[in-house]
């Protein structure tokens, strides 16, 4: 049993380093989308009247594709870190059935 709590223990500090730096790599993705937008909005008679609204959409495009790029490697990472954790209870289980078994 100490030992699968020193095995939690490092999973759980090595998933907290690497979720907190994947939250901070998604807020900083997500602040150019509001900028474009904004800045999209402010500037949308402008953009019509230089036919310029494809170029728009694919920059958006391009800033968004980054951003849920970051937010499938931050999904991600929470659902490996939840298997191992349930490969873990489920190892103890089958080590406490064991010994109630014997």
């Amino acid at each position: 049993m100490p030992f699968l709590i020193l095995v939690c223990y490092f999973l759980l500090k090595y998933y907290m380093r690497t979720y907190r730096d994947l939250s901070r790599l998604e807020s900083v993705t997500h602040s150019p989308i509001i900028n474009h937008l904004t800045e999209t909005l402010s500037g949308s008679t402008t953009i019509r009247n230089f036919n310029k609204s494809a170029e728009f959409v694919e920059a958006n495009y391009k800033i968004l594709d980054v951003n849920l790029n970051v937010s499938f490697w931050k999904s991600t990472v929470n659902k490996w870190f939840a298997v191992r954790l349930e490969l873990a209870a489920k190892v103890t289980i089958f080590f406490a059935a064991g010994i109630l078994v014997s």
